[in-house]
């Protein structure tokens, strides 16, 4: 008995002692971290903005906070902003593309007409004083949204002039000892189907591949010419990217954004890029989430999963199952349909509805051809 005793308390003694070596492990790595996590100065040869741990760093190595104000309704108007009593058409709400579709058809104003009063409009909305102002306000940054509209045609091919705007901007931030954010606020197809994107009649920038192509020739042109102004810092490849009901998911952006990034970094490894995160799937349990290219269908597919965390079963309905072989679920986390090495990569589309969590099904039908 008392051998037991004594047994226990042995083994007791040691597991306080793992306890107390493994409490002391994790306060000694948490008071490292905090020295470490916020040094003043890094070694930064590099003259760029740079991103190190949990902060930012000028060119010079010491630690930045950017503090700064967007400059909207500069480049691309938007109807929550408007300077006169123009609220939209018959079409629609003011947007980008519906202002050059109704000065284009407006009989009382020829196109040099127009190019004259969009450039009257460039020239005064956004002045030198701004900038000098917003120094002196105290604060260090200016976001600059744009879309491609103002800087590139329908084939994202740019010219000289192309840049005046920009280029000037990033040269008040230098003459004002200001940081820039260039933002792309507006894609080829739109990236969130909403008007501040300069086109809320379509959402066809993921999984077009036109337009994806274009978007990422457009950024390469960009990051070619600004690689190094340093007063730059970073790149904003979109402007609140959305999900689409009925359309794409988190994963198509994230996919769109990997390409993105790898094309930018071709051709700059210097600046910062940014990468929003908007309403994706982790954040709207309860929304529609999709993924997928999108075509017409021969073959439907309908999908319950039971649980967030359960296998996924694939059941298809008549149509043509003949090419069921080709395709499989790879895992429900990605919610992605892979091809088996004998099948080709389909174009589909996925709808995908998340129910409660927990407890409730999520359920997804889809189409591929």
């Amino acid at each position: 008995m008392g051998a037991g005793i004594i047994a226990v308390i042995v083994i007791c003694s040691v597991i306080v002692a793992a306890l107390l070596v493994v409490i002391i492990g994790y306060a000694a790595l948490y008071f490292n971290n905090c020295n470490k996590v916020r040094p003043e100065t890094i070694d930064n040869p590099t003259g760029f903005v740079k991103a190190y741990g949990n902060n930012l760093y000028d060119g010079d190595g010491r630690i930045l906070v950017l503090k700064g104000v967007n400059l909207g309704n500069w480049f691309v108007q938007e109807g929550w902003m408007r300077l006169s009593s123009v609220e939209g058409f018959e079409t629609g709400e003011y947007t980008q593309q519906r202002g050059i579709d109704a000065m284009a058809v407006n009989h009382n104003v020829t196109s040099e007409q127009a190019e004259e009063l969009d450039k009257i409009y460039m020239d005064n909305f956004i002045r030198e004083t701004d900038f000098a102002n917003i120094k002196a306000l105290g604060m260090n940054c200016v976001r600059l949204p744009f879309t491609y509209r103002n800087i590139a045609d329908m084939e994202a091919n740019t010219t000289e002039e192309s840049f005046h705007y920009l280029d000037w901007a990033l040269d008040m931030c230098e003459k004002f000892g200001l940081f820039a954010i260039v933002d792309l606020h507006g894609a080829y197809g739109s990236q969130n189907m909403d008007h501040h994107s300069g086109d809320d009649i379509q959402f066809n920038l993921y999984c077009n591949d036109h337009n994806e192509e274009l978007t990422i020739k457009l950024w390469k042109t960009i990051a070619a010419r600004y690689k190094d102004r340093k007063c730059v810092a970073a790149y904003d490849l979109l402007n609140e990217p959305r999900k689409a009901k009925h359309k794409f998911g988190g994963k198509v952006t994230f996919d769109f954004y990997d390409g993105l990034y790898k094309a930018v970094r071709e051709v700059d490894t210097s600046h910062m890029i940014m990468m929003e995160c908007f309403t994706f799937p982790s954040t709207a349990p309860a929304s529609s989430i999709t993924t997928g290219r999108t075509s017409a269908s021969n073959t439907t597919y309908t999908i319950t999963l039971p649980s967030r965390r359960s296998s996924v079963s694939v059941s298809i309905t008549p149509a043509t199952t003949s090419r069921a072989s080709a395709y499989r679920f790879t895992s429900m986390s990605s919610l992605s349909l892979a091809k088996k090495p004998s099948g080709r990569r389909p174009s589909m589309q996925w709808s995908i509805t998340a129910g409660p969590t927990p407890p409730g099904p999520i359920n997804a039908t889809g189409t591929c051809t």
